[in-house]
């Protein structure tokens, strides 16, 4: 939390205690929050056996879910499966319909020159742990009738 202390003097010099609060505790507090709540949600089974998973990770004792209702406030986050599947990599939305801001971001940090050697699944080794679910053992074919009304109910 002591990184915390210059941001913390800044707000207080610029607007007082109430910058300090929402700048600093409130921004942390929620922060936190969502990082627990991705957690929770991605590390607990709702639904059928393989529901928003692309990837199963065989003998893994815990298996990450996609919590895709969160994936951009989560800065990428929540897609969790993915992160399971390919552990060192930086980006982490790797489906069109996975947006990354994470990942995006750290596209920018790069074209600054203020970041290198990152890391992709395509560089990664190959796991024979990791095992690519198929539509009809994935639970995805629910995820895509949930997609496809939602385009014929809002024309997206």
């Amino acid at each position: 939390m002591a990184q915390q202390i210059p941001l913390a003097l800044i707000l207080f010099l610029l607007g007082g205690w109430a910058f300090v609060i929402w700048g600093v505790a409130v921004r942390v507090t929620v922060s936190v929050t969502g990082h627990w709540l991705v957690g929770h949600f991605a590390h607990h089974q709702y639904g059928p056996p393989n529901a928003n998973m692309s990837w199963r990770i065989i003998n893994a004792n815990v298996q990450g879910r996609d919590v895709s209702i969160a994936g951009l406030i989560s800065m990428g986050e929540s897609w969790h499966n993915n992160h399971h599947a390919f552990p060192g990599s930086a980006k982490i939305g790797l489906l069109p319909n996975q947006p990354d801001p994470g990942w995006w971001f750290i596209l920018l940090l790069k074209r600054f020159g203020l970041v290198r050697n990152i890391i992709t699944p395509a560089e990664m080794p190959e796991r024979r742990e990791r095992v690519r679910l198929t539509p009809s053992n994935s639970g995805w074919t629910i995820c895509q009738l949930r997609k496809a009304l939602w385009r014929r109910v809002f024309g997206i």
